[in-house]
């Protein structure tokens, strides 16, 4: 029984983190053109997916496989020139065999670092990252070849509309130019917060709860909005043995340490551990948990393996999360799939509020709370033969909800997961935020299509499909 507590504890530890590695690469940074003359473009770039964020993996480049990483560029032709854009590239290494479902990041920083696991040189499982709003215009092949330049075409596709971007990995044989002054993201070691050019979220370095505390707007100028977030809730109760025996818990039982991170121009990769303390400040079973962090998008790939057909052990369990807001959140709205019209964020449990559409949603949005997030989830089909998903609105400043900074729900949504029995399986769990400050209700499909419609790339003729979701690390 106490292997089966600790494993649904897990579970709702992995559900739980997603609100994360490679080669940082060294130089001075500018955003002047290359000096070259002579080339020219023959096709406009017209794709317009601002949002969205390109990773392609080093298979794909075949050209260049086996080159230093530090020789090399990125840049996008605009307006008659190259100019530099923002990228990073992160390396992974296999962990065993040269299995590519075994393999993992090089992390650069934090008490679990690995830099000795690189070799500097891009590999075939190495991952290139950009923004799809750094793509220019197409250069024409011969005079591209004919300024010397040992550089690989990448061209991006909509799937919905067919427009086109482009942008080019240079490779230099000599002291490779300045980088990209530009840096759409950063983590801060010591706060334990990740603040892109779009949005901030911060976690708690002191009590090592697992879930955040912060999330609010990064201005232009760099200030911070207000923290319109009280804390991410997660309740927990559990019956075994025929429910005679219960466990309740929330999330201050449910505790994260940073154990690595790379942070880099265009994405933050940070890794945590989980674990929920047993008797004697003993800590239970672990699992690892990546989030990545880029301007617009957090993506959380979650997996977590059940050993064991647990039977009559296990009765029930139901896992409850949701944001809880501040006093500040109160003039906001909420909206999901199945409730389009919204729900006004002022304390009090409306009609309309009470008579909800509980039923598994699609998406999900909070505005007006000094940014918007629209989340959503993506699990293996696998999951859904045990779990049963529903959703719920508490709209209730007069009812304590402990703990809590504030006292009672304000515009807390929150998810239901009930769980009546736990097959013996491996598992995947995919968690998305986007950060939306351009957000109009019936526009959702600007973020969805990050995943829905996946953007296309071709690499010298090598084609892929842009996947920003990530592996869930199983080590």
């Amino acid at each position: 029984m106490r292997t089966c507590c600790h494993m649904l504890r897990i579970c709702a530890a992995l559900l739980v983190t997603g609100i994360g590695a490679g080669l940082s690469i060294a130089g001075e940074k500018s955003d002047e053109p290359l000096a070259i003359k002579g080339i020219c473009s023959t096709e406009k770039g017209s794709i317009d997916r601002g949002p969205d964020p390109l990773v392609i993996e080093g298979r794909s480049i075949t050209g260049l496989l086996g080159r230093e990483l530090a020789s090399l560029r990125v840049y996008a032709f605009r307006e008659g020139a190259l100019c530099p854009i923002p990228f990073q590239i992160d390396e992974r290494f296999y962990r065993k065999t040269r299995d590519p479902d075994k393999t993992d990041f090089v992390f650069t920083d934090g008490p679990q670092k690995n830099p000795e696991k690189g070799d500097g040189r891009l590999s075939e499982i190495d991952e290139l990252s950009f923004m799809c709003a750094d793509l220019g215009d197409r250069v024409d092949a011969e005079r591209m070849k004919a300024t010397g330049l040992t550089a690989v075409e990448i061209e991006v596709r909509d799937p919905l509309n067919r427009s086109k971007g482009w942008c080019y990995l240079v490779r230099f044989s000599g002291e490779a130019p300045a980088l990209s002054t530009v840096d759409y993201v950063r983590y801060d070691w010591e706060k334990d917060a990740v603040y892109t050019t779009n949005f901030y979220v911060g976690y708690d370095p002191v009590v090592k709860r697992t879930t955040y505390k912060s999330f609010g707007t990064v201005r232009p100028d760099g200030t911070l909005s207000r923290n319109y977030c009280d804390r991410l809730k997660v309740r927990t109760s559990m019956k075994f043995l025929w429910s005679v025996v219960r466990i309740d818990r929330n999330e201050d039982d449910l505790h994260s340490e940073v154990v690595s991170y790379v942070d880099g121009p265009v994405r933050v990769l940070r890794r945590v551990v989980n674990y929920s303390p047993m008797a004697f400040g003993i800590r239970g079973f672990k699992t690892y948990v990546d989030n990545f962090y880029y301007k617009n998008v957090v993506s959380v790939p979650m997996a977590f393996d059940i050993p064991i057909d647990f039977g009559p052990l296990f009765s029930e369990s139901l896992i409850r999360i949701g944001t809880d807001y501040s006093p500040e959140g109160i003039g906001g709205m909420i909206y999901n799939s199945n409730n389009p019209d919204g729900f006004l964020v002022d304390g009090i449990m409306s009609p309309q509020e009470r008579a909800m559409n509980h039923d598994q949603d699609s998406w999900r949005v909070n505005t007006g709370m000094g940014n918007t997030l629209l989340t959503r989830n993506v699990q293996s089909p696998g999951l859904m033969r045990f779990i049963k998903v529903s959703v719920n609105f508490i709209d209730d400043i007069s009812q304590p909800d402990p703990p809590e900074t504030y006292p009672g729900n304000i515009g807390a949504y929150f998810q239901n997961y009930e769980c009546s029995k736990v097959i013996k399986g491996k598992y995947d769990l995919w968690l998305q935020y986007y950060s939306a400050p351009e957000y109009e209700p019936g526009k959702e499909a600007t973020y969805l299509n990050i995943l829905d419609h996946p953007l296309e790339y071709s690499v010298d003729g090598v084609t892929g499909i842009n996947d920003i979701a990530g592996r869930p690390p199983r080590l």
